[in-house]
């Protein structure tokens, strides 16, 4: 009886581990299939983020470069249509009344005498011929060179190139570095109100035609 009872215990044991073997998966069964894809899913993900990244640089520099083309092509057909339009040697020559009637004087003064030259050549003997009146053009040629008008126009150039750098910064600033435009636009008025003294001279010629000094009895 006790024999038998110690085979049937035996055999219970035999088919609870046949059982347990059966249930129990292999250990490489339990760690996940898709880590592999998973990690190609990440690399994906990764190399489309970058490349987007590079399309939106590149789609930036674009539009930057655009830009900047767009003004300084603007600042060429400017320039070139006030160069065609203004004389430089003109518009830097005095312009006050009261020295272009002293150049004209000089110049009929200049005038009658090798009128009265000739004339006395043609008399002795010697054909001469008169010489020309006065022309405006001359008279414009003889003016001299104004002081105020060359200060004036050195501080509108110095002006206008900072105004040029400023733009083109700006225009920079707006693709690259946004935060920095505010700072440029709040002190660019500080800057041209400091250039403006180049005006000085001109505005105090100005200034002095209005109110010519009194003259002498």
């Amino acid at each position: 009886m006790d024999a038998t009872n110690r085979q049937i215990d035996a055999s219970a044991a035999n088919a609870s581990v046949a059982n347990s073997s059966v249930s129990a998966p292999p250990s490489n069964e339990l760690k996940p299939r898709n880590s592999g894809s998973t990690t190609a899913l990440t690399e994906a993900q990764g190399k489309l983020t970058l490349l987007t990244a590079e399309r939106a640089a590149d789609t930036q520099l674009a539009a930057f470069i655009i830009a900047a083309l767009a003004l300084n092509l603007m600042v060429l057909i400017l320039l070139r249509h006030i160069l065609a339009s203004v004389s430089l040697p003109d518009a830097l020559v005095e312009k006050d009344p009261a020295v272009i009637e002293e150049t004209t004087a000089a110049l009929v003064a200049s005038h009658q005498a090798d009128v009265q030259a000739a004339a006395a050549l043609s008399v002795a003997g010697t054909p001469t011929a008169a010489p020309a009146p006065v022309t405006a053009q001359e008279v414009a040629e003889a003016l001299p060179a104004s002081y105020s008008r060359i200060a004036g126009a050195f501080g509108a150039i110095v002006l206008a190139a900072a105004l040029y750098a400023i733009a083109n910064y700006i225009v920079w600033a707006m693709f690259f570095a946004p935060d920095k435009v505010s700072p440029v636009l709040q002190n660019i008025g500080s800057f041209f109100l400091a250039g403006s003294a180049l005006f000085a001279p001109y505005a105090f010629n100005q200034l002095t035609s209005i109110f010519p000094a009194p003259k002498k009895v």
